[in-house]
């Protein structure tokens, strides 16, 4: 399968190995992961905790000396799979004294294998492999955390990092939740995945097989 970046990532390595035990991970394929995720029981919310590394698309162009340059960012996240994203927002409205009566709208997307295990989800009207998937997730707002950003697979000095991050756009807040407060929803690509930490147990994907 080819990647977007190399795997010998030394800061990612570093905040696994904080994280959990190399004994104590099990090595799955991208394909496993799909089918894990599709095991866990979409009738409850569950927790779980996740290395990724994403490529940056949004950087603007005009006068970024690394415009043509392969820019990811490699991060922790902590957060839930198989939240009801439309009870979220109308729980925060809720706190906030609004009434509750948010309806999401339709998305790109479609879940894969059902209504009820819907983390897993893919274009609809499409029979995606497992590398075209992508994780339906809703991040916690205070477990996000930035370990560091890559230039053509290896990893940014402090400088560099900082000159990349002033191209980045902002991100706007969604206006259509109504809320003061918002509740982030985030897709990524399964194929994005390093590390997934899920029911006490660690998952590293290789990406070798």
């Amino acid at each position: 399968m080819q990647l977007e970046t190399t795997l010998k990532i030394t800061a990612l390595d570093k905040a696994v190995n904080n994280s959990v035990a190399k004994n104590k991970r099990k090595k799955v394929t991208l394909t496993e992961l799909s089918l894990l995720l599709q095991q866990v029981d979409g009738r409850q919310a569950t927790m779980i905790g996740m290395f990724t590394v994403t490529k940056v698309t949004n950087m603007r162009k005009t006068n970024n000396p690394y415009a043509n340059d392969v820019i990811e960012k490699v991060t922790y996240y902590n957060g839930m799979i198989n939240a009801n994203y439309t009870n979220s927002v109308n729980n925060q409205r809720e706190r906030e004294g609004k009434e509750a009566d948010f309806q999401a709208t339709e998305n790109w997307h479609a879940k894969k294998y059902d209504e009820i295990n819907g983390c897993v989800a893919r274009h609809k009207g499409q029979n995606n492999e497992a590398d075209q998937e992508y994780l339906l997730f809703q991040p916690n707002p205070n477990g996000i955390k930035r370990i560091t950003m890559l230039k053509n697979g290896v990893e940014c000095t402090a400088e560099e990092t900082a000159i990349i991050k002033s191209f980045i756009p902002v991100k706007k807040p969604s206006l259509s939740q109504g809320t003061e407060k918002e509740v982030l929803f985030q897709t990524f690509k399964l194929q994005s995945i390093r590390v997934l930490k899920m029911n006490k147990k660690t998952f590293a994907v290789d990406y070798t097989k």
